[in-house]
């Protein structure tokens, strides 16, 4: 039926620049790969966060019955060797089926993988249902055009696995999408993919602004008493929002709120609405108050452990006078003990006039240190 879609409304959030070459103006590797195709396109590939690539092309084969995408290649930049990474789907990602009739419709299944060892794998796959479901009339920012609308349903399963941090990301992907194709205009004029509650509209049009990649930041690398509570936010910028956070703790939130106890990396991927990704990472070590780094002691011997109040040292025979020391996680001395030479080896101390946490003992001579982790319970009534 002859319909009037009307987006003149439409504004731009950012612009990116189609083009196309002759495969014969790609490296020869790809080209041997895809013999078939008589079409590329620079960039279109995924983001893989934290492998240098280069020279990235998705490749097209343009036949009288049929556009299909074939597949996609980049060049990995490892230590100075330029690699190729080729993911050709088994069967082509079918996009369109000529002529373009309203009623017609047609399916492709297709899947590709790669992998890098000791850096990541990645596995694809794409199930696509098309029909020709209208023509007439659309207007866009850009024009008005003759137009027939092609509408696509695709299930898309995207999976990333970093070996460098033993963790993968699974991405089931609901799309639809629905193209206007103008006589004599190559590319759709337009295009809107719908995917959960996101919906994402390109319109051919000039030239406005560069495009601003997608950049995530963590922070600088930082480090801070055990125990303590800290909040790292991903700082997303460029790209199209809005932003999808995935941590490597499962988080699904702008930032998130740890409690540290060891040496920890934090990592995120951000992808965008565009379906960029942006990877982050922050390393957070355990710092120790100034001379109490536990190299430089040896275990100290108390009980009971936790204890509601009252606690038993054992010690070594003294030989000289010693100080034991009761200390916060964060190196806070709340205590202080002097302890005779003559007193026996098994000495009850009292700490009830303590709030109740985590606390550190630490009994020196002078020479020798001694240090041990105490967990101060509500006390007995």
């Amino acid at each position: 039926m002859d319909t009037t879609w009307d987006f003149s409304a439409l504004f731009a959030l950012n612009q990116q620049l189609d083009s196309f070459v002759t495969k014969q103006n790609t490296p020869v590797v790809f080209q041997f790969f895809f013999n078939n195709a008589n079409l590329a396109s620079p960039g279109g590939v995924p983001s893989f966060p934290g492998l240098p690539s280069v020279t990235p092309y998705t490749f097209y084969e343009k036949a009288a019955g049929f556009f299909d995408d074939l597949g996609f290649a980049f060049t990995l930049n490892l230590t100075g060797l330029e690699i190729p990474a080729i993911a050709k789907y088994d069967h082509p990602d079918e996009y369109y089926a000529f002529p373009l009739k309203t009623g017609n419709n047609w399916t492709s299944n297709s899947s590709a993988s790669l992998s890098f060892p000791g850096l990541a794998s990645y596995y694809t796959s794409r199930d696509r249902t098309n029909m020709v479901d209208g023509w007439g009339t659309v207007i866009t920012p850009w024009g008005t055009f003759q137009t027939i609308r092609v509408k696509s349903h695709l299930i898309q399963m995207d999976s990333i696995y970093f070996d460098t941090l033993g963790m993968g990301i699974p991405i089931l992907r609901d799309i639809t999408q629905y193209k206007w194709l103008a006589k004599g205009k190559g590319i759709p004029v337009l295009q809107i993919t719908q995917e959960g509650a996101v919906s994402t509209a390109i319109y051919r049009d000039s030239y406005r602004q560069p495009v601003r990649p997608l950049n995530v930041n963590l922070g600088s690398d930082t480090a801070v008493f055990k125990g303590s509570t800290i909040t790292i936010t991903a700082n997303a910028n460029g790209g199209a929002p809005p932003y999808t956070y995935i941590w490597s703790n499962l988080a699904l939130t702008p930032s998130i709120t740890v409690t540290i106890d060891s040496t920890s990396r934090y990592s995120v991927v951000v992808i965008d609405a565009a379906n960029n990704a942006g990877f982050g990472t922050k390393l957070v070590t355990i710092k120790f108050p100034p001379g109490i780094e536990e190299k430089s002691y040896e275990p100290l011997k108390f009980f009971p452990n936790p204890t509601d109040g009252i606690c038993k040292l054992q010690l070594l025979k003294p030989q000289h006078p010693l100080t034991l020391q009761v200390l916060t996680a964060q190196g806070d001395i709340r205590k202080e003990i002097v302890i005779d030479p003559s007193s026996p080896q098994t000495l009850e101390i009292n700490l009830s006039d303590l709030p109740s946490g985590l606390y550190i003992l630490q009994l020196s001579d002078g020479q020798t240190g001694y240090r041990g982790k105490l967990i101060l319970q509500a006390h007995k009534k």
